[in-house]
């Protein structure tokens, strides 16, 4: 998938931005967040910035599910910043169909770490195994509350737990109102639109703009694959002089603080997860770094 940009003035920006006008937005956002300082931000030349120990979860490393002895448990991260203290990307923030994943209420301190800790105004859902957080429809009622199972009733034999919805428990940790996003993914593939992720993308920036001590929480099921993606697709438009390569390794690095991230599978270990997903991002960031050149060769001649 290739992104061009428009050069022209589109007055449905809003509705269908183009890769151009993001980019005239996220520098904005830019210098809110780092001023005008060109250098590489800090945090991508010090990864350990990007670590968030609050929430962990103990993760079980074999396919025993009923060992409880030490060594087969490990400290596992939810999540880690992109940015410190305003995006940050993660996994599910309730419980996950897989037998090794967080209790309910390890996931109950996750998502209250979340909003009181780390502030989060916004989640971001990019899966499409879960319907809206803000919704009650597709959601089905379960002794914990409401949840949705994976569909073929066959992958259960492998995913036996169901997701559990989080938006409303959220929100009762807070008084003000949190926006959640809901931008379906097929898991371990890429956006199937150009104009789905910029559209997505803008609400992003949007968010980021306000003055209100805006937080973002992006996640996907494992918050490596889609999440790793949309994250280096925000992260190319804010820091657009980085290259597809640094910014490649800026997540992979964030993604890496995470506790327990050499206890992960190989298949698990990298974030964008696959390799679909990381020359995804490469296009991404050719095309913004078209846009810049085609503005630096403007204001040469200007």
């Amino acid at each position: 998938m290739t992104f061009s940009h428009n050069g022209g003035i589109n007055p449905h920006e809003e509705l269908f931005p183009s890769i151009s006008y993001l980019a005239k937005r996220a520098r904005k956002v830019r210098e809110k967040l780092h001023g005008d300082d060109a250098s590489r931000p800090p945090f991508v030349l010090d990864p350990s910035q990007l670590s968030y120990s609050l929430s962990t979860y103990d993760m079980k490393t074999n396919n025993n599910i009923r060992s409880r002895k030490k060594k087969n448990v490990v400290q596992r991260g939810f999540c880690n910043w992109i940015i410190p203290n305003k995006i940050m990307i993660g996994q599910y923030p309730g419980m996950t169909p897989e037998t090794n994943g967080p209790t309910s209420n390890e996931c109950q301190l996750h998502i209250q770490n979340m909003v009181q800790d780390a502030k989060v105004t916004l989640f971001c859902c990019l899966q499409t195994e879960v319907p809206s957080q803000d919704s009650d429809f597709g959601w089905n009622k379960g002794t914990g509350g409401d949840e949705v199972y994976l569909e073929p009733e066959s992958l259960r034999r492998k995913f036996p737990r169901p997701f559990t919805r989080y938006g409303p428990l959220a929100q009762s940790f807070v008084e003000s109102q949190l926006t959640f996003l809901h931008h379906p993914i097929e898991d371990l593939s890429v956006p199937t639109s150009n104009d789905s992720l910029l559209s997505l993308l803008l609400k992003l920036i949007q968010h980021l703009e306000i003055d209100n001590h805006p937080m973002i929480y992006l996640h996907c099921w494992g918050g490596r694959g889609r999440a790793g993606l949309v994250g280096c697709c925000l992260a190319s438009l804010i820091f657009p002089e980085l290259s597809s390569t640094e910014i490649l390794n800026w997540i992979q690095s964030g993604y890496d603080m995470r506790s327990g991230a050499e206890s992960m599978h190989d298949g698990l270990k990298k974030s964008p997860q696959t390799e679909e997903q990381r020359r995804f991002v490469r296009e991404f960031v050719n095309g913004v770094h078209s846009i810049r050149e085609t503005k630096e060769l403007v204001d040469e001649f200007n």
